[in-house]
């Protein structure tokens, strides 16, 4: 599952990583960079719900599809 570092003292939020360590290396740069290294109160790590966008969403109903097609073929 995809995360996210967020940031509330600067109303900002990362773009999300598919894993955890990413997230949490990007919330590094940032306490590195806007504060100090100090953790702002507050800043989370978050999970993220995977979101298909509609290519991807088109690539796997074709792929389902695919499959469907050769358990068919495979038992007739």
């Amino acid at each position: 599952m995809p995360h996210k570092y967020v940031c509330p003292g600067c109303r900002t939020e990362s773009s999300p990583y598919e894993l955890e360590a990413g997230a949490q290396r990007h919330g590094q740069r940032h306490r590195d960079e806007f504060h100090g290294g100090d953790h702002p109160i507050g800043e989370t790590i978050q999970p993220v719900s995977y979101q298909l966008d509609l290519v991807q969403a088109r690539i796997l109903a074709a792929i389902v599809a695919v499959v469907v097609l050769a358990l068919i073929i495979k038992v007739l």
